[in-house]
């Protein structure tokens, strides 16, 4: 494999990214689409979070061919993603004509927790601020850096950016997530009553 390139997610890499997303998540995409036939859907999932801020995400590519990539933004408005470009109207007429099936449960999650499916407190507190919504690696990839190279990349970028604080959420039995995020300064900030961890990272101005 060459040496890959870090750059800003394209229109045309949505497809690669939701590859990837079901690849490395298919229980959370069971859990929330209900099975990986409902492309559309993840799509406009990805799209939504990848709208909140565009500075923030990022891709690697080796051979042409999207690998891994991550979600991280620094400020965000889910409202305001929506009415961005056109998405509440794609997303309602998605919803309508059923392309998303049923989803009634991810709606009354999406609702009451604000847009990040969980209305628990140490969320509520840390909304707004700077986090790694999602960090994926496509399994011919894994094992060989890329997931650190983004890492890497992620963090140099908030520093250059003055941001000196993060956070994010791994499931509390992700023994291997938990040991990768430590490795670059996250420590576990509190435990969830679902029992996944939120982990804060702070630069070397925090």
């Amino acid at each position: 494999m060459a040496d890959g390139i870090i750059r800003h997610p394209a229109v045309g890499d949505v497809e690669a990214l939701a590859d990837i997303y079901v690849e490395c998540f298919p229980d959370r995409v069971k859990k929330v689409f209900g099975h990986t036939e409902r492309r559309v859907f993840i799509h406009d999932y990805l799209q939504f979070y990848l709208s909140w801020d565009p500075d923030h995400n990022w891709v690697y590519l080796a051979d042409e061919k999207v690998l891994g990539f991550v979600i991280a933004p620094c400020q965000y408005a889910p409202a305001r993603a929506l009415l961005a470009n056109g998405q509440v109207v794609r997303c309602l007429w998605h919803l309508l004509t059923g392309r998303y099936g049923l989803p009634f449960h991810m709606a009354r999650l999406f609702l009451l927790s604000g847009f990040a499916f969980t209305p628990e407190a140490p969320i509520r507190r840390l909304r707004g601020k700077p986090y790694v919504h999602l960090l994926a690696v496509k399994k011919c990839g894994q094992g060989k850096g890329i997931g650190s190279k983004l890492m890497e990349w992620t963090l140099e970028q908030y520093e250059r950016r003055s941001v000196d604080f993060c956070w994010l959420v791994v499931e509390g039995d992700n023994v291997r997530g938990i040991q990768f995020y430590a490795r670059f300064g996250f420590r576990v900030h509190v435990k969830l009553s679902s029992g996944d961890l939120v982990m804060t990272w702070r630069g070397t101005k925090g």
